[in-house]
């Protein structure tokens, strides 16, 4: 529950500065927080949003690799800002 609280907090913060590429990546965060915790019928420890945020980054790298296939560089360049908007609320390893 750490992670939601403090993603949260920093949407507030977002919302505030305008940052709308941080404001959709972080909804989306949380929306993946709050299934990954409906689809388990109870909060989620902080090892399990753990791993849902780093599904979350393997999307977007999956994503990555598609668009550069398809020579989509703008999207390629989203997506990797996206990547990097998640990375920021997972442990350094």
């Amino acid at each position: 529950m750490a992670q939601t609280k403090t993603i949260e907090q920093d949407l507030i913060t977002a919302m505030k500065k305008r940052d709308s590429l941080r404001v959709s990546t972080l909804r989306m965060i949380l929306a993946a927080l709050k299934n990954e915790q409906i689809a388990k019928m109870r909060p989620l420890s902080e090892g399990e949003e753990i791993q849902a945020l780093q599904k979350e980054v393997k999307k977007r790298q999956d994503a990555i690799e598609w668009y550069k296939q398809g020579k989509r560089q703008e999207l390629v360049d989203k997506e990797t800002k996206e990547a990097e908007i998640v990375k920021e609320y997972l442990p350094l390893i």
